[in-house]
């Protein structure tokens, strides 16, 4: 103590230690940081760090990020390496600097160079995505293998990622997952049981488990999966109320696919009660994220006042971005919309255009409606041709067609039919 105080760093270090931990000393994280700022007051490169390790996490005083970064930046311009990689996240993140994947990129290399397995790990990944640094394979390989080789799990992830996603080679990829996944990387568990989810039709045990291990551990990826399997009693039993287990604990992280399925279920009453409300308020919280079937969803209710007040004009809203979006029955809507003149403007020929876009992609509903409309003004001098042709082709696929307008949509009873079979392509990748 008389040595901390007297100026001795290594004393300084000591004592901070030893407050931190509580071994030698009684714990005090406030003592710490004191003893600490002693250290780093006189440069010490690891003090500096461990003083901004203690302002990001709050401890021993309150948490300031920026505080952080300038302890980081006087550590990382030292050459410690640690401290280098902190300052580089600090950027990849925007936490007490102003965000800069360039930066990020600069420092994590800094300390990759100098050796340190999880910037290399990091470095791989900043060229695996382009971000701060040109896209470039070779290199995420190149760096991920220097980590990988200190059994880093987030390289031996890059890794499995590249083999799947970009050499296509599942079985290369599967081994680094599971290399990966048994640290207990969440990620690579989830990417693990993905794969192993999309070779075999239901599931195989194996692809359930590690999604439940990856599930567990709060990823919500693996979460939304669950739900899914659950709601379809595909490798597991149907079991509704687990479904909405799932989807629920995804919601929350804002997955919207998974505030999609569980609103759904509030609409429909699988696995709970019908709460009509409650499922808008998780169908708008997808909808504000731009998934196109919620924002459909969403303007089916405000145009039926199904648990909200009905609302023409919010209807109208959702069925654009809806159709921005590209959701299936959107244009249709939207189409509706400019010919019955619903929550706005009324005009006839943009109702004409807008079926015609829809019913050239295939929507039946619009076929329908698109030859109701041209059909019911030959009078006025419409193209007939145009109208005959969408006739046959409502009737060559079974269409119901009479004259009369318009007709008005249907609710869809699947919100997001992309997400109807678990396999690589409605599992998300990341």
């Amino acid at each position: 103590m008389e040595r901390a105080r007297s100026g001795d760093m290594a004393a300084a270090i000591k004592l901070a230690r030893a407050y931190e931990s509580g071994n030698g000393a009684s714990q005090d994280e406030a003592e710490a940081v004191r003893w600490y700022h002693r250290a780093a007051d006189q440069g010490d490169p690891y003090s500096q760090a461990k003083l901004a390790e203690m302002y990001s996490l709050g401890e021993g005083a309150p948490k300031d990020d920026t505080e952080a970064a300038k302890w980081l930046m006087r550590s990382a311009s030292s050459g410690f390496a640690p401290a280098q990689l902190n300052l580089g996240l600090k950027y990849l993140h925007g936490e007490g600097v102003a965000q800069s994947d360039t930066a990020a990129a600069h420092w994590i290399g800094e300390a990759a160079e100098q050796g340190l397995p999880d910037a290399q790990a990091d470095l791989g990944y900043l060229y695996l995505t382009g971000r701060g640094v040109p896209q470039d394979f070779a290199q995420t390989q190149a760096w991920s293998l220097k980590a990988a080789k200190h059994g880093n799990a987030t390289a031996e992830l890059n890794l499995g990622s590249m083999a799947e996603l970009h050499a296509h080679d599942e079985a290369k990829a599967e081994a680094w997952y599971r290399k990966s996944a048994r640290q207990g990387y969440a990620e690579a568990e989830y990417r693990l049981g993905r794969l192993l989810a999309s070779r075999t039709d239901p599931p195989s045990p194996e692809s359930v488990m590690w999604l439940k291990k990856a599930a567990e551990q709060n990823n919500a990826l693996a979460q939304f999966s669950l739900g899914l399997l659950y709601e379809q009693g595909r490798g597991v039993p149907l079991d509704y109320r687990e479904a909405l287990h799932w989807y629920s604990q995804a919601a929350q992280q804002g997955s919207p696919q998974a505030q999609l399925n569980l609103g759904t279920m509030y609409q429909k009453g699988l696995g709970v009660n019908p709460d009509p409300a409650k499922a808008v308020a998780l169908l708008l919280r997808a909808a504000e994220q731009h998934l196109g079937p919620a924002e459909w969803d969403v303007a089916v209710a405000y145009e039926q006042g199904n648990g909200v007040q009905q609302d023409p004009v919010q209807a109208r809203h959702w069925y654009d971005r809806a159709a921005s979006d590209g959701a299936a029955n959107a244009e249709n809507s939207l189409a509706r919309c400019w010919y019955f003149g619903l929550g706005g403007e009324r005009d006839r020929q943009k109702a004409i255009e807008q079926f015609r876009r829809a019913a050239q992609a295939g929507d039946q509903n619009a076929i329908v409606n698109l030859a109701k409309v041209l059909s019911d003004n030959y009078a006025s001098g419409d193209d007939r041709a145009e109208a005959l042709r969408w006739i046959a082709v409502a009737k060559s696929r079974g269409l119901q067609f009479s004259t009369g307008g318009a007709a008005a949509p249907e609710q869809s009873t699947t919100p997001n039919p992309a997400l109807e079979r678990v396999s690589t392509a409605d599992m998300p990748t990341h």
